[in-house]
């Protein structure tokens, strides 16, 4: 449910080639579903915030380009370069949630920011709760990591 939600608010706004193909690599890559997989463990109430600033800054060259470079330097698998980049991506989406609502901006790439929409609050406790879930994932992926050396 979460990834089709995320997918359908992303897709709108794909409107230009080389951000679709992005995109498209950002999917086939496995780091929208990692993405996704990061998300289901920030509590349903905290979520919609941080969907719809995913869904607003819809170019992945971030979260692609990390993946690349680990692959490139063979430092990760591709399981283990998806997690990262997923990492990566949401740290962005949660960090451009407390910018926007520290330098009162508002909007984020031609939409109401984030704490416009939900209001400072509901956005703040919500960036909050993502890093929480980013930092738990980080810390499982990590100690997997150590028990598969």
């Amino acid at each position: 449910m979460l990834k089709s939600i995320l997918k359908i608010r992303t897709k709108k706004r794909l409107n230009n080639a080389v951000v679709k193909e992005l995109f498209d690599a950002y999917c086939q890559l496995g780091i929208f579903a990692k993405v996704s997989e990061i998300l289901e463990t920030v509590p349903q109430e905290k979520r919609e915030p941080i969907i719809y600033t995913l869904g607003s800054h819809v170019t992945k060259e971030k979260p692609v380009l990390v993946y690349s470079v680990l692959q490139s330097i063979k430092e990760r698998s591709g399981k283990k370069a998806s997690q990262v980049a997923a990492v990566v991506d949401l740290l962005w989406s949660l960090s451009l949630i407390y910018d926007d609502i520290f330098d009162r901006d508002l909007k984020r790439s031609g939409l109401p920011s984030a704490w416009v929409q939900f209001g400072s609050d509901e956005a703040y406790k919500s960036a909050y709760a993502g890093f929480k879930a980013v930092k738990q994932m980080s810390d499982l992926f990590l100690e997997k990591d150590r028990q598969n050396k």
